[in-house]
């Protein structure tokens, strides 16, 4: 007969504010604490990796939400030595964007990549699909980047 097992787990949300500082001193505050484990969708991938790496040393497990934590060109989006990234892989975001776009013009016309935040890892993984991989597939296509940041 198998028994159910009781196990509590505490939750503590913060709002890091879209500001990166913010989180890098709630993840201080979440090793200092004594956390478990960490759920972070970091506003600054790159600059979370100090941080994700002192959570990690510490002997807590973490979790990337949505966005992927580091500089985005890596082979696997995966943080090293993190338990996994919940999202989406931006390359095949960028990949199917592009196949819709070139499809929709019958492979022939001009393409605007309008990207977001520049230096995120989504819109670096996008772009980086985008430009490379679809500019040399549909070579002589003119190409056109404008950069928008968007604020929340």
């Amino acid at each position: 007969m198998l028994r159910k097992s009781r196990k509590r787990i505490k939750v503590n949300l913060v709002d890091g504010g879209w500001d990166a500082n913010q989180q890098a001193n709630a993840i201080q505050n979440a090793i200092s604490s004594g956390a478990d484990g960490i759920v972070i969708s970091p506003v600054d991938p790159s600059a979370v990796c100090t941080y994700v790496d002192e959570a990690l040393d510490a002997g807590i497990e973490v979790c990337a939400l949505t966005t992927q934590i580091g500089t985005g060109d890596a082979e696997d989006p995966v943080y090293p030595e993190t338990v996994g990234l919940v999202g989406h892989i931006e390359t095949e975001v960028g990949r199917t964007a592009m196949d819709i776009a070139a499809e929709a013009l019958d492979r022939s016309g001009k393409i605007a990549i309008i990207e977001g935040t520049p230096g995120m890892s989504d819109t670096e993984g996008r772009k980086k699909v985008c430009i490379v991989f679809y500019f040399r597939k549909y070579c002589g296509r003119q190409h056109y980047q404008l950069q928008v940041k968007i604020r929340f």
